[in-house]
């Protein structure tokens, strides 16, 4: 959490949402009673190649192992399907299980960034 409200971090989400073809689009999941039960950061390239790069994505931790994480990400997958995706892919140090319990392949290449492997889905279309 200290990095998400980090000036690094604000930084380079500003850097990447000056993208005016490819804005950064934030999601929360919430219950009846507005309480948040997840959320997620993800932008298409559209005009690129199609690849939905999720950035964040988090489920509160009492809301995990309940089906709110799939929900989630199903959610954001029909939408950006709907606008070009072609593949999503990220990037995972802990949830792997998670990524590929939706279909998620290990690319097997280490991001640049921060070492962790990358992760890519191909939206059927």
């Amino acid at each position: 959490m200290d990095y998400l409200l980090s000036e690094e971090y604000q930084t380079t989400v500003e850097t990447l949402m000056d993208r005016a073809e490819n804005p950064i689009r934030a999601v929360q999941l919430l219950d009846a009673h507005q309480s948040a039960l997840g959320f997620a950061l993800y932008c298409n390239y559209y005009t690129e190649d199609g690849k939905l790069f999720i950035m964040e994505f988090c489920v509160e931790p009492p809301c995990r192992g309940q089906g709110y994480g799939k929900l989630l990400y199903e959610l954001i997958e029909a939408r950006e399907k709907a606008r070009g995706a072609k593949f999503a892919e990220l990037t995972t140090d802990s949830a792997t299980p998670f990524w590929q319990g939706l279909g998620f392949v290990n690319t097997g290449v280490a991001d640049l960034d921060n070492g962790d492997f990358i992760f890519r889905k191909k939206i059927d279309l």
